[in-house]
């Protein structure tokens, strides 16, 4: 016979949780035992672990820096994080935990520190850091409180050390810094002795001299060369203005004469030829002007001695218009050989515009060449020789500028290593622990329960979906399984 179980009516909108409570009630001894074999491997564990003592230093993020400048004065500043506080205080828990502030913990602490701990993996597993806020706590947790302080002290201000060092205001070699200026010393110290020795071998005041010399030997064979051209040709002029005088003076005297024989002429040529004794004297009178060479100033004073014998002793000859008229032509001969040796003489003189060009002494130039050659090679040398002193000042000046720059600069660098920018400092430093770290057991036992629960309830079911005729309280109470009693 067999007997139908009514199975209960399930609703869509309804959830029945009747089969699920079933389900733990029937695997409660499986819960049961795996929540209680978690309980008491968590309570061994915990009782099995050594007593631990913990340390804390305290590092706080000051972010303070010196400003070093090319001045005799530098400012310190001091404030918090940048804009991106974030990230730089993620980037200082991240060195917390460092290799190499562990190797010089190691190398500070020697032999202070247990076997177990002088392994740089190891004692970084010891370290902790956590950050609040702008403090940074390094805990280090060991079996012996006063190696724990130890670790806690040397990690701390190793820390300090190896962050301000990482990031440093002052990035310059202060070696460096200083080679420099011993190089820039050395270049002054070249720069001054070439100065030095070529002020001691340089012409300039040679030259100088020299120049002043032949601008005085020029200025005074301008001078005498001026004057005695000047008087040279003064001269000349003065004698061809007495020589145009004398002819200008005979020129009128012949043009009287002429006159006279054209009047004579003309009174000979009206008579007839007829002349009387007085026409003959006058004749001879004149003809003895008109031969006469150089001008007589009276004619009795040249006259030859035989014509005054003929004017006081003898008749006088018949005159005749030809005999005049010959004469008339002589004279004016006579006048046009004048003209010409006025014209000669008055294209001889000098103006009055070449007389002032010769006191300027500008038609002298070629005279003084010589001088003035020698005057501009003077002053070319003078300028190449200032030139290159000028050139050795500065160079010279240069070096000392750059000397003092970059002197000033180490003594910058030496104060700024004394002050030098902090990003973190240690503030404080770990006390001796008097208490070990909490073994924490009520948690550990109850996390362990709820974890092996969760566990055991997840185990109930599967199982039942896969043995569903399964019922592991059945075997507690002495009964079969459910299925073969219904059977």
């Amino acid at each position: 016979m067999t007997i139908e179980t009514q199975q209960p009516q399930y609703y869509d909108d309804v959830i029945d949780l009747r089969a699920y409570i079933l389900v733990l009630v029937r695997f409660w001894p499986v819960i049961v035992g795996m929540v209680l074999v978690a309980v008491l491997a968590a309570v061994g564990l915990t009782l099995s672990r050594p007593t631990v003592y913990e340390a804390t230093a305290a590092v706080v993020i000051t972010e303070s820096r010196a400003e070093i400048s090319f001045v005799p004065e530098f400012r310190t500043t001091s404030q918090g994080l940048p804009a991106n506080a974030d990230a730089r205080r993620n980037a200082l828990i991240g060195l917390v935990k460092n290799p190499a502030i562990a190797n010089k913990v190691i190398a500070t602490l020697g032999d202070r520190l247990p076997p177990a701990l002088r392994s740089t993996t190891e004692l970084v597993e010891a370290v902790e850091g956590t950050t609040t806020g702008d403090l940074i706590t390094i805990s280090v947790r060991t079996e012996d409180p006063a190696v724990a302080m130890a670790i806690a002290n040397a990690w701390g201000a190793e820390y300090e050390r190896h962050v301000n060092q990482l990031y440093g205001i002052v990035v310059e070699s202060a070696e460096a810094v200083r080679q420099q200026a011993e190089r820039a010393k050395d270049d002054y110290d070249t720069a001054q002795s070439a100065l030095v020795a070529f002020t001691g071998a340089n012409r300039i005041a040679e030259l100088q001299m020299a120049i002043a010399e032949t601008e005085q030997i020029l200025d005074a064979a301008a001078a005498a060369q001026v004057e005695s051209r000047l008087a040279a040709v003064v001269g000349e002029h003065n004698e061809g203005i007495e020589a145009l005088a004398a002819l200008h003076a005979t020129r009128r005297r012949l043009v009287r004469l002429l006159e006279d024989a054209r009047a004579l002429e003309t009174q000979l040529a009206t008579a007839g030829n007829v002349a009387s004794p007085s026409d003959a004297v006058a004749l001879t009178l004149l003809k003895a002007q008109v031969y006469a060479w150089p001008e007589p100033t009276t004619v009795t004073e040249t006259l030859p001695i035989d014509l005054q014998f003929q004017i006081g002793s003898a008749d006088a000859a018949p005159v005749r218009a030809e005999d005049v008229h010959a004469v008339t032509v002589v004279i004016e001969a006579r006048i046009a050989s004048l003209d010409a040796a006025i014209a000669t003489w008055q294209q001889r003189q000098p103006e009055e515009a070449t007389l002032q060009t010769l006191r300027g002494g500008g038609a002298l130039d070629a005279v003084i060449a010589p001088l003035h050659e020698e005057l501009r090679s003077l002053q070319a040398q003078l300028e190449a020789e200032k030139a290159t002193l000028q050139e050795l000042t500065q160079t010279r000046d240069l070096a000392w500028e750059t000397y003092t720059t970059v002197a000033r600069k180490v003594a910058e660098l030496n104060v700024g290593a004394a002050v030098q920018g902090t990003v973190v400092r240690l503030a404080a430093p770990a006390a001796l622990p008097t208490e070990p770290v909490s073994r924490q057991l009520v948690q550990t036992v109850a996390l362990a329960g709820a974890v092996a629960f969760m566990l055991a309830v997840g185990v109930a079911f599967v199982t039942n979906l896969l043995h569903p005729d399964a019922d592991p309280s059945a075997a507690l109470k002495g009964r079969r399984p459910r299925a073969a009693a219904l059977q």
